[in-house]
């Protein structure tokens, strides 16, 4: 009886080791071998990246005008031009 017992409970504690630490075998093993795929979370950062990246761009383009007219302005009117910051 000791000895069932004792097999039950190693069968037991074998599948509940495997089911706990399989997840995170498998991506150190992906991680390893150089297969790592981008889980969701990166998909995620990556499509927030490249909103951000069409933002800056559209801010960069706004600065860039409002400097054209800042210095479009200056010459016609004959602003004073500042020699500090």
């Amino acid at each position: 009886m000791t000895g069932s017992v004792f097999l039950t409970a190693l069968s037991i504690l074998g599948v509940v080791a495997i089911l706990l630490f399989r997840r995170p075998l498998n991506a150190l093993a992906d991680r390893l071998s150089g297969k790592a795929a981008a889980s969701s979370d990166n998909e995620d950062a990556i499509q927030r990246i490249a909103v951000l990246e069409g933002r800056l761009a559209e801010l960069e383009e706004r600065l860039d005008f409002a400097e054209r007219l800042l210095t479009k302005a200056k010459e016609q009117s004959g602003l004073p031009g500042g020699t500090g910051a």
